[in-house]
Parts: C-alpha cells; sequence; structure tokens
C-alpha cells in the first residue's frame, strides 16, 4: 500500500468515491442543511447569516458549523456577494490540521475559493434595499433534477413506470407505488392493502374485452375466449350469440377496448349497406357481413334470427358512405333458427 503525504480525505478532488459517480458526471454539489440564511437586522449596513442554534453546510467535503446568527459588513450603493469561506491551516507533516470559517463579503462577485455563495445583498442610502438568497439545498451535478432533489422546479416530460401482466408480489408493494398492467391497459396505485385502478375503466353500461382480430366501431360481437371477442354472424347458433356493440375500435394485443353490454343502452351500430332504416325497427345480426346488423331478418336457411336491439336515429346512416345508425340495445337470449 502506497502513502500520498499531501492526501486529503475531504478534498474535493481526493474523494475516490466521488470521482467515480457516472463517470464524473454525478457528485455532490456544495450544499447547506441548515440555517445560514440571510437577513436584514435593520441596524445599517450589516447582514446577518446564520439562524439562532446551529448552522451547518458542506464545502468541497467539510462541515462546516456555526452556532447561531453573525454580522457581515456590507458596502454602501453596492450589490455584496455572501460567501460561507473557509481555509486550510496545512500541517507540516503532510495534508491539512485544522480548518478557518469566515463569512466573505466582495462586490465583484468572483468565488473566492473553497466557498458557498449564500446569495447578494443590495444598499442604497445606508440600509438595505434587497436581498436574493441562492438556492443551496442538496444538489446533485448534471442530473436531470438539478436545482431542486424534490423535482419542484423541474418538468417530467417522459416517465416510465414498472409494468407487467401480474402485480409486484416481492419485495412487497410499498403504499402509493405505481404499477401498470399491459394485460388491462390499466394503471393502478396500492394503497397498502390493495391495488386500485386509476385509469378510468370503461363508461357505464360498457365492459372491457380484447380482441382475436381487429373490429370496428359498432360491430356486434360473441365471446369466443374470457374477456375475449370477435364479430359475430348469423350463420349458426354460437355464432350468433351477440353480448354487446364495440363502443370503439379494439385491436389484437394487450390493451382491450369497449363493448356496450347493457340492455337499454344506447350504441352506435354498424349496419349492412343498401337498407331504408326507420325509428323503432327492430334490427338483427347479419348472415352475410360478419360484425354488421340490418333491419331485415335472415331468411335463408341455415340461418339465426338474432334480434340486437331497435333504431333510435337512423338519420346518419347513408349508403354508400356512412354506415352507422343509433340503437338501443335489446339483445334477446332466444334465437329463431331457420334450416
Amino acid at each position: 500500500m502506497g502513502y500520498a503525504q499531501n492526501w486529503d480525505e475531504w478534498d474535493n478532488l481526493h474523494l475516490i468515491l466521488d470521482q467515480r459517480l457516472s463517470g464524473f458526471l454525478r457528485f455532490f454539489k456544495n450544499f447547506v442543511m441548515a440555517g445560514y440564511q440571510l437577513s436584514d437586522p435593520a441596524i445599517g449596513l450589516f447582514v446577518a447569516v446564520g439562524q439562532p442554534g446551529l448552522n451547518f453546510a458542506y464545502c468541497n467535503g467539510y462541515e462546516i458549523k456555526q452556532t447561531n446568527a453573525v454580522l457581515a459588513v456590507l458596502v454602501d450603493a453596492s450589490t455584496n456577494y455572501i460567501y460561507l469561506h473557509f481555509t486550510k491551516t496545512v500541517d507540516p507533516g503532510g495534508g491539512y490540521s485544522a480548518i478557518a470559517i469566515d463569512i466573505t463579503v466582495n462586490q465583484t462577485g468572483i468565488d473566492p475559493g473553497d466557498a458557498i455563495k449564500l446569495g447578494e445583498v443590495d444598499t442604497w442610502a445606508g440600509v438595505i434595499t434587497a436581498i436574493r438568497e441562492e438556492n443551496n439545498k442538496f444538489k446533485i451535478h448534471t442530473s436531470q433534477i438539478d436545482e431542486d432533489i424534490d423535482g419542484n422546479l423541474h418538468h417530467i416530460g417522459r416517465l416510465t413506470l414498472q409494468k407487467g401482466v401480474a402485480f409486484p408480489i416481492f419485495p412487497a408493494p410499498q403504499a402509493s407505488e405505481l404499477y401498470f398492467r399491459t394485460d388491462l391497459g390499466q394503471l393502478y396505485v396500492y394503497d397498502g392493502v390493495v391495488w386500485q385502478a386509476l385509469t378510468p375503466g370503461p363508461p357505464p353500461g360498457m365492459l372491457n374485452f380484447f380482441a382475436v382480430a381487429p373490429i370496428l366501431t359498432g360491430e356486434a360481437v360473441i365471446c369466443v375466449l374470457p374477456n375475449t371477442v370477435v364479430q359475430g354472424i348469423a350463420t349458426t347458433f354460437a355464432n350468433a350469440q351477440v353480448i354487446g356493440v364495440a363502443a370503439a375500435p379494439i385491436f389484437p394485443g394487450p390493451i382491450p377496448g369497449p363493448v356496450v353490454t347493457y340492455l337499454g343502452q344506447t350504441a352506435t351500430a354498424f349496419f349492412e349497406p343498401g337498407l331504408v332504416l326507420l325509428p323503432n325497427q327492430d334490427v338483427f345480426l347479419s348472415l352475410t357481413i360478419p360484425g354488421a346488423l340490418t333491419n331485415i331478418p335472415p331468411q335463408v336457411p341455415p340461418c339465426i334470427q338474432k334480434k340486437v336491439g331497435i333504431v333510435t336515429d337512423p338519420t346518419g346512416y347513408i349508403s354508400p358512405g356512412n354506415p352507422y345508425a343509433s340503437i338501443i340495445l335489446q339483445i334477446e337470449h332466444s334465437v329463431q333458427i331457420l334450416i
């Protein structure tokens, strides 16, 4: 093991860990832990530095302590720059034996070295006219949160949360912890007991389902797997078991989409082309176009006559052009089978 005669364990250029954090880019700035604020004692050209009791700060690796406030002399008609400053006493045997702490005031704004700038004080006609304190909270160099470790002064542009298809178990979640369920498309927060959904679920009268293949808004769907739907078609009994109408496009993948499922709810439905729709007409599942509805009950065997709802507003339907009209969902459990 070698010995460096002038090694100073507190010197900011000698700190081993400090030099190696993130390749020289992240290390602690000098900061004030408590006290060292500036105030006007209202007794002329003096500024009070510190608070009653203990004041302490960290500067270039040294802990700087001061008991109670001290007065620093100001220059009139000037901007006075206030520094918490220290000097080191060299030890003849190597290194340093002691440090001397003082409050340095200058009118140049040039850092005297081994110092923390506490602020600026303007004077005029023998009195203090303005005090501008520095933000000397705990800081990290060259990091995203540079001026305030709490993040109060910065906008987070992009934030990525922990995600997966199952809630984390180990280590045990803590209250206020966030987690995004990719299989449900929902953001959750742990309340200390259970995970609570934060992102809004489907509107009233709707449920969320996954899709095997793309589903368009207004298409009538059937359930083929747990929580999974495809377009219905009136060709067989199984294919005609409509559970609702898609309220928005649903794409294959981990994010489900809303389906109007409750009887009596209004829905925008997708219709076959070439129809003449009127209010209060019964509408049925199409025999020829998956997911579509029609106001003409299927008649060509083999087919299923599956009533899905009643037309409430046909004015938006134009063929060709807009294949949509409003209905009230009235799915009948029984079907008429034509063979």
